[in-house]
């Protein structure tokens, strides 16, 4: 039905493109005939001469500093113990996290147990939506955790000998 797809005609007064189409049925017709776009066709971003504000250029590229603080002393703790009595441990170096929590090592369970231990009374009085928060959620792990082999004894296959039948009471479907 398409006769020839699309056109490109540039007209010499303006850099216009004007797409024109052909159909067997309608003939030849200009697509959005009288639209005039309201955004800026030609190459680069002109500055308009109206505009008063100077352009904003980039700033000028300053180079970092060779030597800093932070990245010569990086990493000084790492083997501070080396040249010691061998008695510092990495957890003792650890200033930025809560007491009960240096070099503590477990499951989530225990780590919120382990919270619960230590500020339990602050929590419940200062913070009570969030002991109750911490309450909950050692709830659902202790099932999680204590329940996740159980299983129901009453759809359990019984155990019968090779020659035994099985017992009136099993259903097939529950296994």
């Amino acid at each position: 039905m398409l006769i020839r797809s699309i056109l490109s005609k540039t007209n010499s007064n303006s850099q216009l493109t004007i797409s024109i189409r052909t159909f067997k049925r309608f003939g030849e017709y200009v697509k959005g005939y009288g639209h005039e776009p309201k955004y800026y066709q030609g190459g680069y971003l002109p500055r308009a001469a109206h505009l008063k504000d100077p352009p904003n250029y980039l700033p000028p590229f300053i180079d970092p500093q060779e030597w800093t603080l932070e990245a010569a002393t990086f990493g000084q703790n790492d083997y501070i113990d080396i040249l010691g009595d061998e008695n510092v441990e990495h957890w003792q170096l650890v200033r930025n996290a809560p007491f009960w929590l240096r070099g503590f090592q477990g499951n989530e369970l225990q780590h919120l147990l382990r919270r619960l231990k230590f500020q339990g009374k602050y929590l419940e009085e200062n913070q009570p939506q969030r002991y109750s928060d911490l309450i909950t959620r050692i709830r659902y792990l202790m099932f999680k955790i204590n329940f996740k082999h159980y299983k129901r004894p009453w759809l359990m296959r019984p155990t019968v000998g090779p020659n035994e039948p099985l017992p009136e009471y099993y259903d097939p479907r529950s296994s």
